[in-house]
Parts: C-alpha cells; sequence; structure tokens
C-alpha cells in the first residue's frame, strides 16, 4: 500500500518523489525505460552536451586571434560520444541514489492503471492513494520510412558526424540539431513548411538566429511541401517535426480518462478521475520542458498531500542553444498588443558590451516589453552570450510584476553580460 505511485522517472516524476517525501509519504516509482526520461537520455543533457563540443570545437579553430596557436585539430567523434554516455550515466546514478536513499521504490516495468487506486506492472498489482502520471512524450513518427530517417532519440545513438544532414522541421529541435552538427563538419540543410524557423517565437530573434545558423553553412529551405521533404536526400535525414504525448490511448479510454491531445487537467493537475493526477509533457497542451514538467509534479503532489489548493501558473520560459543563446520569457511585442496592453519596448544591442567584445562574439540585443500603464514588465528575448542564465532574473520579474524602476535599483556587476538588462530597461523608462 502506497500513499502514491508515480508512472514515468523522468523530470516530473522525480521532482514529484522528491516532494512526496517532503511529507513523509510512501512512494513507489514505475518506469518503462530508463530512469531521468527524455531529457537526461535522449534530450536536453546530451543535446547540450554536443552543444558544448562543437562550440569548444569552433573556438579552437579561432584561436590564434586571441594568440593561441593551435595546430592540426581532430575532432574524435566516437570518443566524445562516448564521453557524453559517461556523463549521462553519472547523472543517471546520483538520480537513482537520491531516489533510492529517499526510501522511494523503483519498479522498471510498463505500468497499467487498472483504476484509480490499482496498478499493475510485471504481473503484480500494487495499491496506492493517489496516482501520478508522468509517461511524457516521444517523437511523432517519421512520414519517410527510409532507413537513414531517424527522430532525434536515433540521431543521438549514431557513433559518427554524417559528411550530410537533412533536417526537416524548423523547432527548437531542428535548430540545435542543425547548429551542433554544422559546427562539427556536416553540411546541413533545414527544410521548413513554412516562412520561417521558429514559429511563435521573438520575429527579431528568429531574423538573428536565421542569420546565424546561415553564418555557419546552413541552408534554409521554407515553403517546402510534403513531396519535396520526400525526395530530399542526405547521409542522415533527421524528422523533427514536433512530438506528441506517450499516452496509452486504450487505457486512457477504458479508464474514461478525459483527453485533449494529451490528458486533460486542472491547475493542479487533477485529471477526470478522482485522486489521479498528470504532470508534464503528457498532459494537454504542454509547453515540453523539462522545466515546467518538474513544477507541474510538485505542484500535483502539494495539491494531492496538503491542504494548500491555491495555485499559481507561472509565465513559462524557454531557451535555445545554437552558440549565442536565446531565451525568452512572457509576451513577444505582438502578442502584447493582441492582448490590448499599451505596449511600449526597448532594445539593448550587444555590440558595444565588453564581455562580448572580449569574447568576439556575434551581434546580439536584449529585448525588454512592458505594460505602459502599470510600469511593469511583461515581456523579455534576449539573444547574447548566457541568455539562458540571464533571462532568470527577467523570468522573477515578469512573473512577480516587478515595476521597472525596482529592476533598475538592482546594480549589476562589471564589466557582464548582464548589466545590459539594466541599459535596456533604462531605455524602455526614457519612452513612458
Amino acid at each position: 500500500m502506497y500513499d502514491l505511485a508515480i508512472i514515468g522517472g523522468g523530470p516530473a516524476g522525480y521532482s514529484a518523489a522528491f516532494e512526496a517525501i517532503k511529507f513523509k509519504k510512501k512512494v513507489i516509482l514505475f518506469e518503462a525505460s530508463e530512469i531521468g526520461g527524455t531529457c537526461l537520455n535522449s534530450g536536453c543533457i546530451p543535446t547540450k552536451y554536443l552543444n558544448h563540443v562543437s562550440e569548444e570545437l569552433s573556438f579552437l579553430k579561432k584561436a590564434d586571434v586571441y594568440g593561441i596557436s593551435v595546430n592540426d585539430v581532430v575532432f574524435d567523434y566516437l570518443k566524445s560520444w562516448n564521453y557524453m554516455q559517461d556523463k549521462i550515466f553519472q547523472l543517471k546514478e546520483g538520480l537513482i541514489l537520491g531516489l533510492k536513499s529517499g526510501n522511494i521504490d523503483i519498479v522498471y516495468g510498463k505500468a497499467l492503471i487498472i483504476d484509480n487506486t490499482t496498478i499493475a506492472c510485471n504481473e503484480l498489482e500494487y495499491i496506492a492513494t493517489n496516482i501520478l502520471i508522468c509517461t511524457g512524450s516521444k517523437p511523432k513518427k517519421p512520414f519517410r520510412n527510409d532507413e537513414n530517417v531517424v527522430t532525434s532519440d536515433g540521431l543521438l545513438k549514431i557513433k559518427k558526424v554524417p559528411e550530410s544532414l537533412l533536417v526537416l522541421g524548423g523547432g527548437v529541435v531542428a535548430v540545435e540539431f542543425a547548429n551542433i552538427f554544422a559546427e562539427l563538419g556536416s553540411q546541413v540543410t533545414i527544410c521548413i513548411r513554412g516562412d520561417r524557423i521558429l514559429r511563435g517565437w521573438d520575429k527579431e530573434i528568429v531574423v538573428g538566429l536565421t542569420q546565424q545558423l546561415k553564418k555557419r553553412g546552413i541552408k534554409i529551405l521554407n515553403k517546402c511541401s510534403q513531396d519535396e521533404m520526400s525526395m530530399r536526400q542526405a547521409d542522415v535525414i533527421l524528422s523533427a517535426l514536433g512530438r506528441e504525448p506517450d499516452l496509452d490511448i486504450e487505457s486512457a479510454r477504458r479508464l474514461k480518462l478525459q483527453t485533449d491531445e494529451g490528458i486533460a487537467v486542472d491547475d493542479n493537475g487533477m485529471t477526470s478521475i478522482p485522486n489521479v493526477y498528470a504532470a508534464g509533457d503528457v498532459i494537454s497542451k504542454s509547453s515540453q520542458l523539462a522545466h515546467v514538467a518538474m513544477y507541474q509534479g510538485e505542484r500535483a503532489v502539494q495539491a494531492m498531500l496538503s491542504d494548500d489548493k491555491s495555485v499559481k501558473i507561472p509565465v513559462v520560459t524557454k531557451c535555445i542553444y545554437v552558440g549565442m543563446e536565446v531565451a525568452s520569457v512572457g509576451y513577444t511585442l505582438e502578442e502584447s498588443k493582441m492582448a490590448g496592453i499599451n505596449t511600449i519596448s526597448a532594445k539593448q544591442v550587444m555590440g558595444s558590451n565588453a564581455r562580448t567584445l572580449i569574447l568576439d562574439g556575434d551581434r546580439g540585443f536584449i529585448k525588454v516589453i512592458a505594460d505602459a500603464d502599470n510600469d511593469i514588465l511583461v515581456g523579455a528575448h534576449l539573444m547574447c552570450e548566457r541568455a539562458g542564465d540571464m533571462i532568470s532574473e527577467l523570468s522573477l520579474a515578469v512573473n512577480e510584476k516587478t515595476r521597472i524602476d525596482e529592476l533598475i535599483r538592482n546594480v549589476k556587476p562589471h564589466p557582464s553580460f548582464c548589466e545590459e538588462i539594466t541599459g535596456a530597461l533604462k531605455m524602455l523608462k526614457t519612452k513612458m
């Protein structure tokens, strides 16, 4: 008998497990594949590792600018790939140790929900007061059946750099992999059905990132028909046309679980079935971001195991790691105007920033968007070095509706990348 049974050991699942033991509850965690989920095993962690390797290789190629003489740079992808597996193993072992240290029972196998208190796995049944579904998402099935067509999972299993890589799709996964393998030596082509990559992102970020990718030798073909996508060839073809909830549809129907392109839940993660919750990529309209899944898993546990039923939905922070990083939170300029906000914006370019000049970095910017009537920040969009780290300050400001004056009073270190945030905010203030 358990207080909580969690199906899925990815970010939502393990975060929920750690949260539950704070309430001194008995927890069991079911995992059909590998602890850590997509993020640790075939998503966030390996791609960020490869991005780091590609950037280090890029630096070595231009090191003579800094007076560093590097001759005959040789890159061994297989050696680097094995090192990546070691890092994944270390992180996974640390995670498993943490779960076991919390007396969380781990069962490997495909779990099937029988009813709102019963789970079957490996021909055994387990009883739990509450159930949390965190089965995540999976790449959409490729529409091409060629043997050289892979999803993101498959691309990470290949142990050599392909001479040519065709990327079908223009989302974050597509862009990050295109950038990585272009830097590692592949001839990369991105093929998209629309007018531009990264639909829904700030337009200036899209323009800037498109220029950066082209500068790295990546061809971007837009308005491609499915026939054209089917005909184009390369040594490896990455199908990066999105992800979908990893949901057992038959079980959902049998349980009468309400679904809408994922499991429908309320703000606390409760499904249409009493005592059954869901979190992460498996829920309807998921952002498919690991950090959001972690929050949702923790929030679901707090709702089911405590008297705190209040909820405040945070504004989602998004990042892209492509050398010069991209980060975004809150409204874009277009979205804020559509929402009826009396919008003002300001953009601070990074060309004169000392740290950017030292790194010989690409031209970037920090854009901030505010509600002029209330003097609060409603959005921020960064394309610059360390954007993924700097966005946290602005994310907090958007979520807490911090006034612009208060943000300006926060003195930044010099020289730093983040001091340009203050520059952007001061520009914004002059427009109020």
